[in-house]
């Protein structure tokens, strides 16, 4: 593999807590947030079974209360890695 799983956890991490960062527009404070959804290229036999492992994986984010990321049932909040 290209980087380890702890890897793709620590970029995921690093995603969310960029796109959560706060952007002055004019006047105004602008928030916004991010689900992110993790897989390995190893998890699937093509590339639409991996975006559909990635979506699902999203999803849980989602579900989870969003601004964190998930790979396959694993969900954190940015800042919960070890």
């Amino acid at each position: 593999p290209v980087c380890s799983r702890a890897d793709m956890h620590r970029i995921a991490e690093r995603i969310v807590e960029a796109i959560r960062e706060p952007i002055a527009i004019g006047a105004h404070r602008v928030e916004v947030s991010a689900s992110v959804g993790v897989a390995s290229g190893a998890e699937a036999v093509s590339l639409l079974g991996l975006v559909e492992i990635a979506d699902r994986a999203m999803y849980s984010a989602k579900n989870s209360g969003g601004n964190r990321f998930c790979d396959r049932g694993y969900v954190r909040e940015p800042g919960q890695l070890s």
